[in-house]
């Protein structure tokens, strides 16, 4: 033992000889949990005095719902100039942050000490390994010395001594809270996760209220979606009552109980919940509806609604945000568009579902209901394409879209690459062609390709509806009647330069007879291909013009 003195005479620095006994087990809010079914859990960070502004603004490194700060100082000065910073340091909005700060650690400088020389004599004493006694000696020396630092560390930084009086100095959003036993910590924790995620729902199936789930549950949760698009006519969407598999718990937890799948006038149907109801799921889904009306016809990543709905004042578990989504694309079907890697979805379903919930960074969202304005354009667009309404169904946002993407894509090429042609009408064609998001189009780009102002979605101007509407048919009327026009022009010029009489198919006979007398002549190569084109009188009338044109 005296050549360990002489050896480890100090120690240096008492945080990093303690280091590797600190608890870092993350603290779970069990009163939260109980109460509302929510697992929520802090983790505990330790860091350097100087370091603490920094990991006060790091990202957090896991799915955590709150941190603990605890700075490890040394001195009566480090511990000084730490209070006074973590009075300064203000709170976050993504997570619970608390900041823990300790005693002094140079009072455990005696039992770290005689760990460390303990630990020092069972590794450079080679003679153990021949002498058992002195071996189970040394073991049983150095075991009460760890035993009494351990001790000693829990008396001054011990986060889970629920009964026991603690010394930690506790500070939340810059103000210091009187703690003095961990019973009492343990309640605070909850009561911080009470209001933080206060529009949280409450949820009490362990199955699917996580955010990573097991593979079992994860198939049941997509067997769950799979009737919620199909069956949410049927009572328990049709779930067998003889029969209790994880589906089913999932649907009596999550759908049932919540109110999000109920009976009205004697039908079921999946929907919004009265706002009344103890599971609070209502928040939720009107949060995620609220940021879609925020940001009318633009495209908000799914990825970005489950970071947002992550975080305070939800706390929503990745587990359940597939299942309330779905209910929002049933309930908002006609107002919502799905986008997968920028390619608008027709139909969204259980099979995009799963690749959502792989892959959520493909997905966009998209609000583009018809009301209020939009509505009366829309009614005046559906009377200029014609678009008549199928038996039982309301028209759709894309039953408009589509006859008029079809009707520009299926014009002749000389129409799509011709420049003669008005300009409102050229740049119809255009915004038609780059289109590619239905609201957009027929609400911004197709109004500017008009020269008027984009139809916003809260506007209450009626007046340039009518004119749009004008205007826009104006146009697919000169794209439509562009080719017969060509057609005409160019017969017309063709009768003038040839100035042959008789009807126009006898004009084409006799044109072709004089092209055929001359062809043995002709060796410029471009006065011979054009003789070749009017000698072919075998071609439609149509298609003959548009070979002369197109090689003129």
């Amino acid at each position: 033992m005296n050549e360990a003195k002489r050896a480890i005479p100090k120690v240096a620095k008492v945080a990093e000889a303690i280091r590797q006994q600190l608890d870092s087990r993350p603290i779970v809010a069990r009163a939260h949990y109980i109460q509302t079914g929510n697992l929520r859990y802090f983790d505990v960070v330790y860091c350097e005095p100087g370091e603490l502004q920094q990991k006060a603004l790091e990202p957090p490194r896991s799915q955590a719902d709150g941190i603990i700060l605890v700075p490890l100082c040394e001195t009566k000065q480090e511990t000084d100039a730490t209070l006074r910073t973590a009075r300064e340091l203000g709170g976050r909005d993504d997570l619970i942050q608390i900041i823990a700060v300790p005693r002094p650690l140079i009072h455990l400088d005696h039992a770290a000490l005689d760990a460390l020389r303990w630990e020092w004599v069972q590794e450079k004493t080679p003679e153990l390994n021949n002498d058992p006694y002195s071996r189970d000696e040394v073991q049983l020396h150095l075991q009460e010395a760890r035993n009494r630092l351990q001790n000693q560390i829990q008396e001054f930084i011990g986060l889970n001594r629920v009964g026991e009086r603690i010394t930690l100095s506790w500070f939340y959003r810059g103000e210091r809270i009187q703690q003095y036993t961990g019973r009492q910590v343990m309640r605070w924790l909850s009561d911080l996760c009470d209001k933080a995620f206060h529009s949280a729902p409450r949820v009490r199936n362990e199955l699917v209220n996580r955010h990573s789930l097991s593979s079992a549950a994860a198939a049941a949760r997509m067997r769950l979606i799979e009737l919620m698009f199909a069956h949410s006519e049927k009572p328990d969407l049709g779930l067998p009552a003889d029969r209790k598999p994880p589906e089913k718990s999932m649907y009596l937890s999550v759908l049932r109980a919540t109110g999000l799948h109920h009976q009205r006038n004697e039908r079921w149907a999946l929907g919004y919940p009265a706002e009344n109801l103890p599971t609070n799921v209502r928040p939720v889904l009107e949060r995620i509806r609220q940021i879609l009306l925020d940001h009318p016809d633009t495209r908000v990543p799914v990825s970005e609604l489950v970071a947002l709905l992550r975080k305070p004042p939800f706390g929503l578990r990745d587990g359940l945000f597939p299942i309330f989504l779905a209910v929002v694309a049933i309930v908002e079907e006609r107002g919502i568009a799905f986008y997968e890697n920028g390619t608008f979805l027709r139909e969204i379903g259980p099979d995009a579902f799963l690749r959502m919930t792989k892959a959520p960074e493909r997905f966009d969202m998209q609000y583009c209901k018809v009301e209020g304005v939009r509505a009366e354009v829309f009614e005046r667009l559906l009377a200029v394409l014609e678009v008549k309404p199928v038996e039982g169904r309301k028209v759709e946002l894309l039953d408009v879209v589509k006859p008029l993407c079809l009707f520009v894509a299926q014009l002749p090429a000389y129409v799509l690459n011709t420049r003669k042609l008005p300009p409102i009408a050229l740049a119809v064609r255009d915004t038609v062609l780059n289109a590619r998001e239905p609201a957009a189009l027929l609400f911004s780009d197709l109004p500017k390709a008009c020269g008027f102002e984009p139809i916003a979605a809260c506007v209450t101007e009626t007046t340039p509806s009518l004119l749009f509407a004008k205007t826009l048919k104006s146009a697919l009327d000169d794209l439509r009647v562009a080719y017969p026009e060509m057609h005409e022009r160019l017969r017309v010029r063709l009768r003038s330069a040839f100035d042959l009489p008789g009807s126009f198919q006898q004009f084409r006979s006799t044109l072709a007879e004089r092209a055929e007398q001359i062809m043995v002549g002709i060796a410029e190569p471009k006065l011979r291909a054009f003789c070749l084109r009017l000698i072919d009188d075998n071609l439609p009338e149509s298609d003959w013009i548009e070979s002369i044109g197109s090689f003129l």
